[in-house]
């Protein structure tokens, strides 16, 4: 059954922890990695890198970290890029610059640089508090109590909504909408009042949840329902737990 998976890859079913747990951020924070197969990746939690199986028909999309459409995902042979997992680092001083790097670039390091006027709890709650930088292509993470700036890939800016880089296009907060189809998906992405969510949040964060529109569903985050909208011509499959077609 071809579905689709938008953003919670953790839909997706992990079967194999890999050995080398240095490839995942010291803050436990959740990060993602491509994999050998194009049809799989790499999640951290808790600082253990898990493997884990896109849907049937999907592939790993890198720059979205989501499983995607094939002609979305672009998942070239291994001369053309980095599938296999990072390396341990020879050097343990890199580890304080892998714990503040983002993990979702693939565990590149970059310089560390702290955002202005963003205030983060002490201590680090369960769900990653993220919010907007100073510029659309940026975001601040929140690590214990601080916030750290990182910036999404070229061509990519912050999505607010679903905090996580995305296409321009699917990001709607400020952009104008000139025709009735465009307004009125901006109002379904963004008015959760009129939508509710069927039953109540389970244990495991990510798990999703059917809504009383089926072009919706709900993904629970710290015990919090969140709307989410199946991407254009897909409803939510309640027993599969994805976005699928009718």
């Amino acid at each position: 059954m071809n579905g689709f998976t938008v953003v919670f890859v953790v839909f997706c079913v992990g079967v194999v922890v890999a050995d080398d747990s240095q490839i995942c951020p010291s803050d436990d924070s959740v990060a993602y990695f491509p994999a050998e197969d194009c049809s799989q990746f790499w999640q951290c939690t808790e600082g253990k890198p898990i493997i884990q199986n896109c849907p049937q028909g999907l592939q790993f999309n890198t720059e979205l970290n989501i499983c995607d459409w094939p002609s979305n995902a672009r998942c070239a042979n291994d001369d053309d890029r980095n599938n296999k997992i990072p390396e341990e680092k020879e050097e343990s001083d890199n580890d304080n610059d892998n714990q503040n790097g983002n993990g979702n670039n693939g565990g590149e390091i970059k310089e560390v640089q702290i955002c202005e006027n963003v205030e983060c709890p002490a201590e680090d709650p369960d769900v990653v508090v993220q919010k907007p930088g100073p510029s659309p292509s940026q975001f601040c993470k929140c690590s214990h109590g601080i916030p750290y700036l990182l910036a999404c890939k070229d061509g990519l800016v912050y999505n607010a909504d679903l905090e996580v880089c995305d296409y321009p296009e699917n990001e709607t907060d400020d952009r104008p909408n000139n025709s009735d189809e465009e307004n009125e998906s901006k109002e379904e992405a963004n008015d959760e009042n009129n939508i509710t969510c069927q039953g109540d949040c389970p244990e495991t964060d990510g798990t999703p949840l059917a809504s009383s529109n089926s072009n919706n569903f709900c993904v629970c985050g710290g015990g919090v329902q969140h709307v989410m909208k199946c991407p254009d011509g897909l409803i939510f499959n309640v027993k599969e737990g994805i976005c699928d077609w009718p």
